[in-house]
């Protein structure tokens, strides 16, 4: 049988066993001497007590679901933008490794780098450190404006 029916037979028998029991009680108590709407006012009453006390739950666990919901996507919105931020890091800091590879060729082939190569450096450490400090001053994680790569 699915859970959904199975939870709404559940319900459904758990009500009938509590009015049953409203309605025994009341005739135990009052042994048949109330009016018929006194009856009715005091079953309206109850029933009413029972429906606050069910949808209370009913919304405190909505509430709850509402709030895994938030969680759950603040979550995502959050790996998301750890993501951004390694692209963008990965980004600069392999640029910067070329650099040095080419610094690095330069030594090797002519004992000397040229003034392109420290000028071209030079700007991959600038763009590099402004990245970063950029990063780092994040105000708002999920603005994917702030993860353009300048090229």
């Amino acid at each position: 049988m699915d859970g959904k029916i199975r939870i709404v037979l559940f319900a459904t028998s758990a009500v009938f066993l509590l009015m049953l029991s409203n309605e025994a009680f009341k005739e135990f108590i009052f042994k048949g001497t109330l009016t018929p709407w006194q009856s009715h006012w005091i079953t309206i009453g109850f029933s009413t007590l029972v429906s606050l006390v069910v949808m209370l739950f009913v919304v405190n666990r909505l509430l709850g679901l509402e709030r895994q919901t938030v969680a759950i996507q603040l979550k995502e919105e959050k790996i998301k933008s750890v993501k951004q931020v390694m692209k963008v890091v990965h980004h600069y800091v392999n640029n910067l490794a070329n650099n040095l590879n080419l610094v690095e060729l330069e030594i090797e082939q002519d004992e000397t780098v040229s003034k392109e190569t420290l000028d071209a450096l030079d700007e991959a450490i600038r763009q590099t450190t402004e990245t970063m400090k950029q990063l780092g001053d994040l105000e708002d994680p999920y603005d994917d404006a702030m993860f353009k790569i300048k090229v």
